[in-house]
């Protein structure tokens, strides 16, 4: 169980707030009315299963609260990464530019992104923001003349240059490859995830790299990152929060190795012999109570 469905449930009041045509009385009450309908199927549809295993507790908690079905203990989802010491040391490391933090993600409301460009702009801290989405241009104007994107012809180290010399603080990259994406964890200082995950693989990926993440206190990555250790957990999604966890960073010396070795442990093969072991349990009809 990935979630239940967020626009549903855990975060529908969120979503009918984020687009002004919901807000109108009598598309609000249609939408809610259809809402409601598809609650029921939903509801049917979730007593199906014999097992619910969820991805993290919070998800458990969620199925918990709006089914009222007791899931099992999670299994995390695994880190696809499977890069050697040797093969992260020689990815290259940028030249001719600032550091920068990252960010990636689907450019949606929930993923909260608004809190990390308004922190580095306040904090004057460049920012890399990886990914495509319905709220783009909302953060794009949110930028204003702190913005800088990437053109599609342009390659991301010449992008980062250009950025440097017009001396912008947000960078949009857009969706990039695989090996872009490596150079940026490679080169980053950290990973921002201010906004509640489900999961949040995206921050075991920077794990991989020997990077820190800060990572909403909730949010179900967070619960295998320890704070101060791994991560930074905010209690807060405001601005200031995240400006003071971006200072509290920059006086933690967070050790890649553990980083890394914390990140490995939820590997595609962990995964796989926990999910198998969980099947041939419930097969036998073996229920492990939580």
């Amino acid at each position: 169980m990935l979630t239940p469905t967020r626009y549903l449930y855990s975060h529908q009041y969120t979503y009918l707030k984020s687009k002004k045509i919901l807000q109108l009385p009598v598309i609000n009450y249609l939408v809610k009315q259809v809402f409601r309908y598809i609650k029921l199927w939903d509801h049917s549809a979730a007593f199906r299963p014999d097992t619910i295993i969820p991805i993290s507790k919070l998800v458990g908690q969620r199925v918990k609260n709006f089914y009222k079905i007791k899931p099992e203990k999670p299994i995390y989802p695994p880190v696809a990464i499977n890069l050697t010491d040797q093969q992260i040391d020689e990815i290259p490391l940028f030249e001719k530019t600032k550091r920068f933090y990252l960010s990636v993600s689907r450019l949606v409301d929930y993923k909260r992104l608004d809190l990390s460009i308004k922190a580095c702009m306040k904090l004057k801290k460049p920012l890399v923001v990886v990914g495509d989405g319905e709220s783009k241009q909302k953060l794009h104007d949110l930028a204003k003349d702190d913005c800088c994107i990437k053109t599609e012809f342009e390659s991301l180290e010449i992008f980062l240059q250009r950025a440097t010399l017009e001396n912008k603080t947000i960078l949009f990259t857009g969706k990039l490859s695989q090996f872009d994406l490596y150079k940026l964890f490679k080169n980053t200082d950290a990973l921002l995830m201010p906004g509640e995950e489900d999961f949040g693989i995206t921050a075991l990926e920077a794990g991989i790299f020997g990077k820190a993440v800060i990572v909403f206190y909730t949010s179900g990555v967070s619960e295998i990152l320890k704070d101060s250790l791994h991560a930074i957990h905010i209690k807060k999604e405001t601005v200031p929060e995240m400006v003071y966890a971006l200072g509290k960073l920059d006086n933690i010396e967070f050790n890649a190795s553990v980083l890394r070795a914390n990140a490995q442990k939820y590997n595609v093969e962990k995964f796989k012999n926990e999910f198998k072991k969980k099947i041939e349990q419930e097969l036998k009809g073996q229920y492990v109570i939580s």
